[in-house]
């Protein structure tokens, strides 16, 4: 009769459990094998017990492997934690994983390097200060984890000297370091950014809104945790919050304020000179508009609506006119445009309306090279020599 291998049976008919114990769980119980009495003759309730203790070693097992799950010790083996500190640590995960990295460095000594020991010392923080851990922002998690640095972190044994504690050994090697300076050190992120056509420097996936005068143009982002400070060389052009979010567009309200007031000035500007160029007296005309208090955007709008149907040397007496009788307005100056007209005798100015057809006729078509086309008639097969018939 065959029983499982962990199951032996001794002359006197009664079973035994006998496993050999995997090496993080060796390290918890401080046994490397469990060997114990299942106290039956009985094949059945022999299986049902060494199932029973089995699963329990599975599942001590298992938890060493994810400390976040650690549970307390399984009753059948609850008497191995008199034995053996480890195991009366069961529940810290820190412990757990020391003692697997224990076993790690005895079997591969060749491997453990100071760059090891620090890779293992930040899992061990991340299992330790991570795990499930709820927090509301960036703010609450620095915070915890500052209150995590300065309290379990502190608390925990030294590595160099497992008698004392961490918080002690800073104490005892306070003296004999230098003092820190005044001035904080420089932590902040530093990196060059080069701008575009828009105002924005991009930074961490977020763009933040500078002057638009500083657009093409190469900037330097130094980046704290609290706030984004944008340098044209050692002068700060904007400042702004941080944002931890993806895609967002961080603006400064004044900078937009400045770039909606320079366009808009720009496109004034730009009728204003073409208008100016046309008719000069309509230099006057504005200066005498601006302080009547009239809206320049709206006079100019309408100079040059006036442009388009009158001649420019018409326009330029018909304002000269307006300005002599006081009133600097396009309406004042259409009057005397109509004025001169009706004393020449000639008719309404009306606008000519082109049909579609017409308008088109002026369309610019770039024409392009047509012997491409003659690579469609072509055969693939018009310079290979035809075979003749055998």
């Amino acid at each position: 009769m065959s029983y499982a291998t962990y199951i032996s049976r001794s002359d006197s008919g009664l079973f035994y459990f006998r496993l050999r114990l995997p090496p993080p769980v060796a390290s918890v119980l401080g046994v490397k094998e469990v060997r114990r009495s299942l106290s039956t003759k009985e094949r059945t309730e022999a299986m049902r017990k060494a199932l029973s203790l089995y699963e329990d070693i599975h599942r001590v097992e298992q938890a060493t492997r994810n400390p976040g799950n650690c549970l307390p010790l399984p009753p059948s083996l609850q008497k191995y934690s008199r034995r053996h500190a480890s195991a009366r640590a069961y529940q810290d995960p820190r412990l757990i994983l020391e003692k697997g990295l224990e076993h790690y460095k005895r079997e591969h000594r060749h491997l453990w390097t100071e760059k090891t020991a620090q890779e293992v010392e930040a899992i061990i923080s991340r299992f330790d200060f991570g795990a499930a851990r709820k927090f509301a922002d960036i703010a609450d998690l620095n915070a915890q984890a500052q209150a995590w640095c300065d309290g379990q972190a502190m608390d925990r044994p030294c590595p160099e000297d497992r008698t004392v504690r961490v918080r002690d050994a800073f104490a005892q090697e306070q003296p004999l370091l230098l003092p820190l300076p005044d001035d904080d050190f420089p932590v902040a992120e530093r990196i060059e950014v080069s701008l575009g056509k828009t105002p924005y420097a991009r930074f961490d996936t977020n763009d933040y809104s500078v002057p638009a005068q500083h657009v093409r143009r190469s900037l330097t982002v130094f980046a704290t945790a609290q706030r984004v400070r944008i340098l044209d060389g050692a002068t700060v052009v904007a400042s702004h919050p941080r944002s931890y979010d993806r895609g967002q567009q961080i603006e400064d309200p004044a900078h937009i304020r400045a770039l909606e007031d320079t366009k808009r000035s720009a496109r004034q500007h730009r009728a204003t000179d073409a208008l100016v160029a046309c008719v000069p007296s309509v230099k006057d005309l504005l200066v005498q508009a601006a302080a009547h208090g009239y809206s320049l955007g709206a006079v100019t709008r309408g100079l040059m609506a006036l442009l388009q149907r009158y001649p420019a040397q018409e326009l330029d007496q018909a304002v000269r006119d307006a300005l002599a009788r006081g009133v600097p307005h396009p309406n004042n100056v259409l009057l005397a445009l109509d004025a001169r007209r009706h004393v020449r005798g000639e008719a309404p100015p009306t606008p000519v309306q082109l049909p579609e057809h017409l308008r088109s006729r002026d369309v610019t078509v770039q024409p392009h090279r047509l012997d491409s086309y003659g690579q469609l008639t072509e055969r693939p097969d018009d310079d290979e020599p035809e075979c003749e018939p055998a």
